[in-house]
């Protein structure tokens, strides 16, 4: 009999081992702490800059993988001027289901936001011609003067995957004001389907006129033939921003 259990008990810790129960949804993004950077550094318009592994920065003189500090690892994204950093993920996408960025910002005291100069996370969609669905873009609030330094403050935003969508980006962004000073970093970025999340269809805005006007020439034609229409009840469709 213990033998029995023995093989038993064994055979169940291999089927353990083999096949892993995961405990958390998937991220979907790579390098989410920015500890990794490339063999060589990319070229930009005022000189060369690290590259940073699995990411595309735009306006590279504004912007560096920084070790001034960290939410885990040693490094973290910093920049301090217009420009920032973004990854697409999950090509391709779950139409309709919920994805979710949750991304930790920070600012130094010593180097704290000033002025009208912020930071934040963005959920963008782009479609099969690699461009983004502007009109579908969800943003974070505002990280600015306004939040406490020294402190990592953990910033999510949320938006369902449009019927259009090939691909997701999560885009990390400084935005810099006349007068404005100070320097953000973020870390620990993921982007993942939240456990349990709701599936939403999302439409863009140029969808809906095409279909509201499909439905007024339908209407017109409706019309022409003194037929009544039908009545019919409202159609409610909420908006993901």
């Amino acid at each position: 009999m213990l033998k029995n259990n023995l093989g038993v008990f064994l055979l169940v810790l291999c089927c353990l081992y083999l096949f892993p129960t995961s405990s958390s949804a998937e991220n979907f993004i790579l390098n989410n702490s920015f500890e990794e950077t490339l063999g060589s550094k990319n070229p930009g318009a005022f000189g060369d800059y690290d590259g940073i592994r699995y990411w595309l920065r735009w306006l590279q003189q504004n912007s560096e993988r920084s070790d001034l500090a960290a939410h885990s690892g040693k490094y973290s994204f910093k920049a301090w001027a217009n420009g920032g950093i973004y990854q697409n993920f999950a090509a391709p996408i779950e139409k309709g289901k919920t994805y979710q960025i949750d991304c930790y910002m920070y600012t130094l005291s010593k180097d704290r936001l000033k002025g009208g100069s912020y930071g934040l996370v963005k959920l963008e969609w782009l479609n099969t011609n690699g461009a983004v669905i502007e009109d579908l873009t969800v943003k974070s609030p505002r990280f600015d003067s306004n939040m406490s330094p020294d402190t990592w403050h953990l910033i999510s935003v949320q938006g369902s995957a449009p019927e259009n969508a090939a691909n997701g980006r999560i885009a990390l962004e400084f935005i810099s004001s006349p007068g404005g000073a100070g320097a953000v970093f973020w870390d620990d970025a993921e982007v993942k389907i939240p456990e349990g999340g709701a599936t939403q269809l999302t439409v863009s805005k140029e969808d809906i006129k095409t279909e509201e006007a499909s439905k007024e020439e339908a209407s017109k034609e409706e019309a022409s033939k003194e037929e009544t229409p039908e009545e019919k009840e409202d159609e409610t469709i909420d908006w993901e921003w």
